[in-house]
């Protein structure tokens, strides 16, 4: 059983704090790490609460009781089977790592099984009509995770992105250590390395027994990194801290030990990552270094393949078949390079990429303070949220410069309220956003983008935790670009040149659409996608490549985007089509956000109910 730690998160370096997106402003604590900006009166949920429409009747005591008790076995099982998951949540896990081992995999069927009887035990017509819709989302989704068990092989091993000497590290920093006792559990989580990475390896090897390994650009990537985390002290001869050395002495020095015990303690530390780590990630590094894996790699070369991929499309978001999803996306396409073509003034009469690549180099602009700007760019957009908003949440955001030479990037990390943690958008002081990217990011990552995505989902009291919890099933993956594209009207942009970018942003999504679909699906070779992503779109030969090489690896991954704002333009449309003059788009988008995890394939019957409910 897990049991949520109470960690307090230290922030350092903070740049700003915007709480402005609430009406009311949470009361500063002597941990909060910066000074919030005040808050609008006209963005009070007190101001907008009372419009909403009134509750319906309480359903009966032991139909409440029976669903909780439901969705929190499933919340249990989910963590208990995996600690990866239970760390991203602040949880404090009873076993080391992951267990990767068949016994612990028909465990957990086992016990999602079990769910699923449960489940078909409930009298739906004792429900309410939300409960219901909940309850619908329980099932499609329980339901959808045993299909994704059937697909654990065909999931890729390792990839760019989805590696456990990536995770690892990433847990190991999320582990909190607030004593010598929790040192102790530090040390001990790197000294069970080596029996994961054999779990890990012996999955690889089922995988190619099968015929079922990634592309030999995924075997590449995880070699650099393996490289880049051995690169450092007390790995190598570098005087150079390596990334794990840094967060241990980080935790080491917090303790505000004697130097003697902090002496004898940071000794251990290192012996336990040279007994342990370090030939765990050597082994798997000269294990990859021998792994020979096809150059490409499609879907419908593995066994069972296609019915993964069409599983992975439907879980992303598709409502129809992946052959009409190529083909809505090479509309879409279409129309995107003639809205371009007019907006940028390019010749229709000549070829579009050559003259988009020209148009991108000679509009290049980036800030040379990206955090100065970006404090400043989120302030603006900050108070013009109620114009496109009935109601915002409270849970702050903060705006936080990234030293990690490591992660050369920025990204935003959601809030954890277990932890007194708001949500974060890191931002790469050394290597500011692309010039492509800025302020595009800015706005997809934080307001009116994820962040407000993530926060409105975690205050709705009302929607199960399974739905709150993006960590367990994802937030629609399109509400970013369109709320990139909402800024437009919260005069997120400056000039036409960065206005024009929101355009770039969604004619890269149906790009990737149409590869993911192409490669996965029809099983373009990697000639025909080069040829394809250069003729249409601004991306160069390079990154071509590289976008080629990333839908190899992660089948159906870069496709969710397109397929989701689809989703959500869609479900708009409808909606003020159904409530014609009672259409309120503000309120709509507020409530949809609350709605978190909900499946796509249940927006409809969602929308039944929000349109009944208007006034």
């Amino acid at each position: 059983m897990l049991m949520r730690h109470p960690l307090l998160l230290s922030l350092f370096t903070c740049i700003v704090l915007l709480t402005g997106c609430q009406a009311k402003p949470k009361p500063q604590t002597d941990s909060s790490p910066t000074t919030a900006t005040s808050a609008p009166a006209s963005t009070t949920p007190a101001a907008t609460t009372n419009s909403k429409a009134a509750p319906a009747a309480l359903p009966p005591r032991n139909v409440r009781e029976a669903l909780n008790a439901l969705y929190e076995d499933y919340w249990q099982v989910r963590v208990d089977h995996s600690p990866a998951l239970a760390s991203r949540l602040a949880m404090a896990p009873d076993q080391m790592w992951d267990d990767l081992g068949p016994e612990e995999r028909v465990r957990y069927r086992t016990q999602l099984n079990e769910l699923q009887l449960r489940s078909k035990e409930m009298k739906v017509s004792d429900m309410t009509p939300q409960q219901r819709l909940y309850f619908n989302a329980f099932q499609l989704l329980l339901t959808r995770q045993l299909q994704l068990e059937q697909c654990r092989l065909q999931t890729y091993q390792f990839s760019y992105a989805n590696s456990w000497n990536h995770t690892l590290v990433d847990m190991l920093e999320r582990t909190p250590v607030d004593s010598i006792q929790d040192f102790h559990h530090y040390l001990d989580l790197i000294a069970a390395i080596p029996g994961l990475f054999s779990q890990w390896q012996a999955n690889i090897v089922e995988a190619r027994s099968a015929a079922i390994l990634p592309p030999d650009s995924a075997r590449r990537e995880v070699i650099a990194q393996l490289d880049q985390q051995l690169s450092g002290y007390p790995f190598s001869d570098s005087a150079a801290p390596s990334r794990i050395w840094r967060d241990l002495q980080g935790k080491l020095r917090a303790l505000n030990l004697y130097p003697q015990s902090e002496a004898l303690l940071e000794e251990k530390a290192r012996s336990t990552l040279l007994n342990y780590m370090l030939p765990a990630l050597r082994q798997m590094r000269f294990d990859l270094q021998e792994l020979k894996t096809p150059t490409d790699q499609n879907m419908q070369q593995l066994q069972g393949g296609d019915a993964c991929y069409r599983l992975w499309l439907a879980d992303a978001g598709a409502q129809v078949t992946a052959e009409e999803l190529h083909e809505q996306g090479k509309r879409e396409l279409t129309a995107l390079q003639k809205d371009i073509t007019k907006a940028l003034n390019l010749d229709p009469g000549v070829p579009f990429a050559p003259q988009l690549r020209a148009w991108v180099a000679s509009s290049r602009s980036a800030p040379d303070d990206v955090l100065t700007q970006a404090r400043i760019r989120l302030q603006q957009v900050n108070q013009q949220l109620p114009k496109a908003f009935a109601y915002l949440p409270g849970t702050p955001l903060v705006i936080q410069g990234n030293k990690d030479k490591l992660r050369e990037f920025s990204w935003y990390q959601e809030p954890l309220a277990e932890i007194n943690r708001p949500g974060i958008y890191w931002i790469d002081k050394n290597n500011p956003p692309g010039v492509l990217r800025w302020p595009l990011d800015l706005y997809r990552e934080s307001l009116p983008g994820r962040h407000l995505q993530v926060a409105l989902a975690q205050e709705n009291i009302r929607l199960p935790e399974f739905l709150r919890t993006s960590a367990l099933h994802d937030y629609p993956a399109g509400w970013p670009t369109v709320a990139a594209r909402l800024a437009l009207s919260l005069n997120g942009y400056q000039n036409s040149a960065e206005a024009n970018r929101v355009f770039l942003l969604e004619l890269e999504e149906a790009l990737n659409l149409v590869l993911d679909t192409g490669i996965h699906l029809f099983q373009w070779n990697r000639e025909l996608a080069l040829t394809y992503c250069q003729d249409n779109s601004f991306l160069d030969r390079a990154d071509c490549l590289t976008r080629i090489d990333r839908i190899m690896q992660r089948p159906a991954y870069f496709a969710a985007a397109a397929i989701s704002r689809d989703n959500i333009e869609d479900l708009q449309e409808k909606a003020a089509d159904e409530a014609g003059s009672k259409f309120d788009a503000n309120r709509w988008r507020s409530d949809f956000l609350s709605q978190g995890a909900l499946p796509a394939s249940l927006y409809n019957e969602w929308l039944d109910l929000w349109v009944s409910a208007q006034p």
